[in-house]
């Protein structure tokens, strides 16, 4: 009967003792930014014609929203595609943290009527843009940085 007594207490103190330790250790990896990923892919012979797209309307707008502290940075990373229904330019938008994405869209719709202009101008850009790229897929990730 005591020994029963003495192991069960000292049982429950390794276990608490694994389980701190095991918690307390760090991680190999910080979380950084997050990254809003959109896939783009040109329809033949467009390339050039969105590309002037986005400098007249993407980045100026973008550009108003990192000075307004709305994202940190936008890019474009270019590759070819590996078949035909792959994507050939990938458009980044970073901001702070998942937080800064409460209310964003709000914020950056109002932006965009003061930077780019009436709606009504804004679907017919739209409307031309079907004509010249289709979005292949969206998607949100976190910049992992390695200890």
């Amino acid at each position: 009967m005591k020994r029963s007594t003495f192991f069960l207490p000292a049982a429950l103190l390794l276990i608490l003792f694994f389980a701190g330790t095991s918690l307390a250790q760090e991680r190999p990896y910080e979380e950084g930014t997050v990254w809003y990923l959109t896939f783009v892919k040109t329809k033949t012979g467009m390339e050039e014609d969105y590309f002037k797209y986005l400098a007249k309307n993407w980045k100026v707008m973008l550009d108003a929203a990192q000075t307004q502290g709305l994202i940190v940075s936008s890019k474009i990373i270019g590759a070819p595609a590996a078949n035909r229904d792959d994507w050939s330019l990938m458009l980044m938008i970073e901001v702070k943290n998942m937080a800064v994405l409460d209310g964003l869209e709000e914020k950056m719709m109002a932006l965009v009527a003061k930077v780019l202009g009436p709606e009504d101008d804004m679907k017919e850009d739209m409307i031309k843009l079907s004509e010249i790229r289709e979005i292949l897929g969206e998607k949100l990730g976190r910049e992992i940085i390695l200890k």
